[in-house]
């Protein structure tokens, strides 16, 4: 499998990327709010693309005017495996 790629800086995909990296995935929910889900569907699309293993997990999460509302939370799989896929370094992860 090649190496992932970084993402074009200052973009949306560079953006989420630095967030997953970060493991900020309790920021997802404020993502979406600021962007939207359509471009941030687009971002992982990109990222994935690119060849970062992106991975989603769903949670129930109501709200009055949705009862049946989820939220889709987006980390990357084995971080740390493809930080040195990337990389190329064995070494200080």
């Amino acid at each position: 499998m090649p190496s992932p790629t970084y993402p074009m800086p200052n973009t949306l995909a560079a953006r989420l990327l630095t967030a997953m990296l970060n493991n900020d995935m309790h920021r997802h929910p404020e993502f979406v709010q600021s962007v939207g889900p359509t471009k941030l569907a687009a971002a992982v699309k990109e990222l994935r693309s690119l060849g970062w293993s992106v991975e989603m997990f769903e949670v129930h999460a109501p709200i009055e005017e949705d009862p049946h509302r989820h939220v889709a939370f987006y980390y990357l799989a084995d971080a740390e495996h493809t930080l040195r896929a990337a990389f190329g370094s064995e070494e200080g992860l």
